[in-house]
């Protein structure tokens, strides 16, 4: 199936059955988060949190309660330490503020993260280059990439048609090095092989700096000096033979090809320089040829490679050379859609003629010399045999093994194996680390593929198995259907997808085949660079990809309710302090603004961190201090308080009569009909796996407190 490797611009190189296991719909888990690598505190909209929030130290001298009071129990009002008067919020709460509603159920772009560019199997370039760099040789590069294989000789001295372009309307020569000339050719006898010189009928020299254009009237061909169709072109030339050739006589000409540049600017569009041998333009059907360029020796093509920068360290060079001599020998073989042997295009090997020769003084050359000696050139052979040479521009820290990889078969090879690849990261490129984004509809349709039920929206992806070289096997999304339905199911690949894809049943290879993504441009349309992907999320946050509150962490930076900890974190494990709880519920419901500040004494500043919402919270009757007076901003907030705060600041009331709503809550007790109120409204489910739980006195974290606020303000 050839090369078909994707490579970075600085490195140029069906319906079966649906094979994602599907999952009934699961029960909410527990929101107790695991434990979390402690993280700065909350910087909220405008607002800096100090680096450490903590609860206020007792005065020198003073014994703190060894047990802390709740805060005051919804219902009975909360006294204004300043007026003291008892206030009481609304009966039916704040109503939420008008921003915040409109946030309503958003369908946030999916980010992938990964490293490399490519199909990940065999060489890393950018892995040899830093290899080369850190002084091991050729040999040690290509063995370290495709363990068990050896360097042996093989003769590498035979011809070989290198295609150009296919089925294109307007080929053309430009004689730009001295003239060249035209000849008519007959098709071939056997169509394997290429039509010899002496059948070919000389028909035109063609001066230098001029340019001939082919095209077609009825059968035959015509050579004119200007574009067909052209008024005032001047036919030159005319054969009814099919294939037209140019004899370059070792001069430059310029023609229609890939990877290359121009003869005298490095301007890439589609127009290449070439030097060596001939040039066939074969007439495949009516308007449209393929163009071949003939070589007289494997050489030739090796000197003309544009895989690898002409600058890099001389072993990274000669390891290229001997992969690309390699990857040549298995793969020529003749190609009646290309009249050709071997393509000019990544789908093969980046063939970019002259230029490639020239370029840093000619040290590719050099290189591909140094690997060839005596009609023999250096090959790669495992078992005696010539290895498959796959190699790509780099890899996310191990290569791939073959069957896993999106671009081949699903057959093991010994030496296309994952290993590790340290160097593939040592060396500085702008895919090292890849950002790539996805909308949420395309991702949903895209895992949807084949499902009665078609997810509208996507909530969570969470990567569950990976495969050995790091690219994501299994996923578990979970999302919304088209009826509003909640369904969570495990994906590796689409109804869609061909049955080889299908049968790895390796998601990221799906992904990277076909999901549309934003940012990285390859033959299909916008790719993910690689299917080495580390996480997979909703911006704006890093911290909580995959994770249970994601969705609602992500609602709550839409509503402009929480900004996180800084950069790209929210530190959704961390504990949310009272003084980040009275923010978050002042951003979400519309409490007034406070008419007297500096209620308590230790948030006596004003323009202290959360000192607004904490005074707006208290004037409103939604949170009160401590018996002591104090507020204690940076004190974590119970289980138990959250749910009085929620109730008091929404208004929610449980059903008279119903029974005690978890077996370690009962409602005559502190905060306990407020508990009993978040469970009847849906907003706080219990903390034990089989809901029986709800841990009343447990801190709550950053990531439950981002779904409590959007269950209660999206209720």
């Amino acid at each position: 199936m050839g090369a078909r490797r994707m490579r970075m611009p600085l490195v140029t190189a069906a319906l079966v059955a649906l094979l994602s296991a599907t999952v009934a719909p699961v029960a909410a888990e527990p929101e107790v988060a695991g434990p979390e690598v402690a993280e700065p505190g909350e910087a909220e909209p405008g607002v800096v949190e100090p680096e450490e929030a903590e609860p206020e130290e007792a005065e020198p001298g003073v014994v703190e309660p060894e047990k802390v009071e709740p805060d005051e129990v919804r219902g009975t009002g909360a006294t204004d330490t300043v007026a003291g008067t008892a206030v009481a919020p609304p009966a039916d709460g704040f109503a939420v503020r008008p921003a915040v509603r409109a946030v309503g159920d958003p369908r946030p772009e999916v980010l992938f993260r990964g490293s490399g560019w490519g199909h990940g199997v065999g060489m890393s370039q950018y892995g040899a280059q830093a290899m080369a760099r850190a002084g091991h040789a050729a040999d040690e590069i290509l063995q370290h990439y495709y363990p068990g294989t050896a360097v042996a000789q093989r003769p590498a001295t035979m011809p070989v048609r290198v295609g150009l372009r296919q089925l294109h309307d307007a080929p053309f020569v430009r004689a730009v090095g001295g003239a060249v000339t035209w000849h008519a050719c007959p098709a071939p006898a056997d169509p394997t092989r290429r039509t010899h010189d002496d059948l070919c009928t000389a028909l035109t020299t063609q001066p230098a700096g001029t340019t001939y254009h082919v095209c077609q009237a009825g059968t035959s061909q015509r050579v004119q000096t200007v574009a067909c169709g052209a008024a005032g072109g001047t036919v030159v030339a005319s054969a009814t033979q099919p294939i037209l050739r140019v004899h370059h006589h070792g001069v430059q000409i310029e023609a229609p090809g890939p990877n290359a540049a121009r003869c005298q600017s490095d301007v890439r569009d589609g127009v290449g320089c070439y030097r060596w041998s001939a040039h066939d333009i074969v007439n495949v059907a009516p308007g449209r040829w393929n163009t071949v360029q003939y070589l007289r020796n494997l050489q030739q093509y090796l000197h003309g490679l544009a895989e690898m920068p002409a600058s890099w360290n001389a072993a990274a060079l000669q390891a290229q050379a001997i992969a690309g001599r390699t990857f040549a020998l298995r793969t020529i073989g003749f190609r009646a859609t290309c009249s050709c042997e071997i393509l000019a295009t990544p789908a093969h090997q980046a063939y970019g003629g002259h230029r490639t020769e020239t370029a840093s003084g000619g040290a590719w050359p050099r290189a591909v010399d140094a690997t060839f000696a005596g009609g023999s050139g250096s090959v790669l052979t495992y078992d005696g045999a010539l290895a498959q040479t796959f190699y790509s521009s780099s890899h996310g820290g191990r290569t791939e093994a073959v069957e896993d990889s999106w671009a081949y078969a699903n057959n093991p090879v010994p030496y296309l194996r994952s290993v590790d690849d340290p160097w593939s990261l040592a060396e500085p490129h702008n895919f090292r680390s890849w950002t790539s984004s996805a909308t949420n509809a395309a991702v949903a349709a895209h895992v949807s593929s084949g499902r009665s039920a078609a997810l509208s929206r996507v909530e969570r992806v969470q990567i569950l198995s990976r495969t050995s070289g790091g690219t994501p096997r299994e996923v578990r999304v979970s999302g919304v259907t088209a009826a509003g339905m909640p369904d969570t199911f495990v994906f590796t690949s689409r109804a869609a997808d061909s049955p080889t894809l299908q049968a790895k049943r390796v998601a990221g290879a799906s992904f990277r085949m076909h999901l549309p993504t934003t940012g990285h441009p390859t033959a299909a349309g916008s790719r993910l660079p690689s299917s080495q992907i580390a996480a997979i999320g909703f911006a704006p946050f890093t911290d909580d990809d995959g994770t249970t509150h994601e969705y609602a962490i992500t609602w709550t930076a839409l509503a402009g309710i929480a900004q996180g900890v800084g950069g790209a974190r929210f530190a959704p494990g961390r504990d949310v302090t009272r003084g980040q709880m009275a923010t978050f519920l002042y951003q979400t419901f519309a409490i007034p603004a406070p008419s007297v500040r500096g209620r308590f004494p230790d948030v006596a500043d004003p323009d202290a961190t959360h000192a607004l919402a904490i005074d707006a919270l208290a004037q409103a009757g939604v949170a009160g201090g401590f018996t002591d007076g104090m507020f204690r901003p940076g004190a974590p907030v119970t289980r138990a308080q959250m749910a009085t705060f929620l109730t008091a600041a929404a208004g929610l009331r449980a059903p008279a009569g119903t029974a005690d709503p978890f077996v370690d809550v009962r409602r005559q007790a502190a905060h306990g009909e407020a508990i009993a109120a978040v469970a009847a409204a849906g907003v706080a489910a219990g903390c034990t796996a089989d809901g029986s739980g709800y841990c009343p006195g447990d801190p709550v974290s950053r990531g439950q407190m981002a779904s409590f606020l959007r269950r209660v303000a999206t209720r």
